[in-house]
């Protein structure tokens, strides 16, 4: 394994050199123990930012690795680098791609309740102290200025908090139009055909990589991932689009959450798989506290949640990124379109072929599908924040919409979880079953692992279903 690390020459230059040669040794540790032959990294310092480049053609847990090597320079990075950003490239020629931005905390710091995005706010003094220190200046003045007499009256202190008041809601407003200027613009200002190619990020065992990312105003954007097979048997094969799972389907989620053995199998298959950013993600903040966030919804988070209701629950995801496969991968057939996911994503899988003319069929593995009987308290907490939410959650639930479920469908069921239960997912598969006589359904005691050298049994289940479906095409 061989690397490179550059910096900018300093006074304390052999200092920073003995500390970043310990982070140096600390990647290349890491990475060997991935067992990639070839595999290359360099490290770059840039203005308190810790840029780690990664070069193999192989394919990585690239958002795990990234948060492994995160957390272990968090614990010896020095007060000079602030953040890491993690890349992936496939060669030094290449063009390289981001894979995670991480801001490190540092010893000491106290534990933040909110990311707040774009403008970090530090508050100077505590509110104990500025009392302390505004009463000493009352104590020292008074007996100077006979003018406090005046200052105390009844009539000044209500022209002072009117003034205030008002000064406060000036504030107030100027605060909610500079969020309102970061906010993620909708789905709808996006133009296909302005969205930028595909970026090769890799090819490793028959499947290569792409990717293609495109600004949503602010600091937001949304990402494709795109995993194609490197020698499909026909020019054009079918699809799978696919939302990132997740165990709690009332917000967006991103690709952070990505893990690339959940959709080698369908590529190594002969599938096509897009994955997809859904708006409305409070991934870094979940990780906090998900359930405080939810029964108390902050400004920021009910922002997001907002997107989300903006989104139709990913629903507008799922269109964007099919309205870009059929425009710009001429391998995909778009007349062989499929949805997968599990979890949240698998809820989002139903109602995209429910709302979806092109899509042809759905595979779900343990959808929630009755949210507003799972998720009561957390509904009516966050409908309090976002008037209509509870109504935009009914018309996003699967079990609500059972009439519409008419096509293809394969459904597996994790016994074992604890996202949704048994007797749901029971009720549901009978209740779409009155109208559409498609259902393939199954479920199985224990979890079903994914391992690198063979997915799971519900998996191996839906490809076969799958391979039926599109060969009757």
């Amino acid at each position: 394994m061989s690397s490179v690390f550059e910096s900018a020459s300093t006074d304390h230059q052999a200092q920073e050199q003995t500390h970043l040669t310990e982070i140096h040794d600390c990647v290349r540790d890491t990475l060997a123990n991935l067992e990639i032959a070839g595999i290359e990294f360099s490290l770059e310092l840039v203005a308190g930012c810790l840029k780690i480049t990664i070069e193999t053609s192989q394919f990585l847990e690239a958002q795990a690795l990234a948060v492994e090597l995160g957390h272990k320079i968090e614990s010896i990075a020095s007060a000079e680098i602030t953040e890491v950003a993690v890349y992936k490239r496939k060669n030094a020629t290449a063009n390289k791609f981001l894979i995670r931005e991480m801001t490190l905390k540092k010893p000491g710091e106290p534990e933040e309740i909110v990311e707040m995005p774009v403008i970090p706010v530090t508050v100077a003094t505590s509110t104990q102290s500025y009392r302390q220190s505004s009463s000493e200046l009352s104590r020292v003045d008074r007996p100077k200025f006979r003018m406090y007499g005046l200052l105390n009256s009844y009539l000044l202190r209500f022209i002072s908090a009117f003034a205030a008041l008002g000064i406060g809601i000036f504030g107030i407003q100027m605060i909610s139009r500079l969020f309102d200027s970061m906010e993620q613009k909708p789905l709808t200002y996006i133009d296909i055909n302005k969205l930028p190619a595909l970026t090769a990020a890799g090819e490793s065992n028959g499947i290569t990589e792409y990717q293609v990312v495109f600004p949503r105003g602010g600091d937001r954007s949304s990402r494709l991932l795109v995993y194609l097979p490197t020698n499909p048997v026909k020019p054009k094969v079918p699809c799978l689009f696919m939302a990132p799972s997740g165990t709690t389907p009332l917000y967006g989620r991103t690709l952070a959450r990505v893990n690339t053995r959940d959709y080698t199998p369908y590529v190594s298959a002969g599938y096509a798989v897009v994955v997809y950013d859904v708006d409305g993600d409070i991934d870094q903040m979940s990780e906090l506290n998900e359930s405080a966030l939810l029964h108390q919804p902050t400004p920021l988070v009910t922002k997001r949640l907002k997107a989300y209701k903006a989104a139709d629950a990913g629903v507008l995801n799922a269109k964007l990124a099919i309205d870009y496969a059929i425009a710009r991968i001429p391998q995909i057939d778009p007349n062989l379109i499929y949805t997968a996911g599990s979890g949240a994503g698998g809820t989002l899988s139903l109602m995209v072929a429910a709302t979806d003319k092109r899509v042809k069929g759905a595979i779900s593995y343990t959808p929630v599908t009755d949210l507003s009987k799972k998720f009561p308290i957390y509904i009516d907490s966050i409908s309090q924040a976002l008037p209509g939410y509870k109504e935009f959650i009914q018309r996003s639930s699967p079990a609500d919409n059972a009439p519409q479920m008419t096509k293809p469908l394969f459904i597996f069921h994790e016994e074992a979880s604890s996202l949704n239960a048994l007797e749901d997912t029971n009720k549901f598969v009978e209740l779409v079953g009155k109208t559409n006589k498609s259902v393939t359904y199954t479920h199985a005691p224990e979890p079903q692992q994914m391992s690198y050298n063979r997915p799971p049994n519900s998996v191996i289940q839906a490809i076969e279903w799958l391979n039926t479906q599109t060969s009757q095409k």
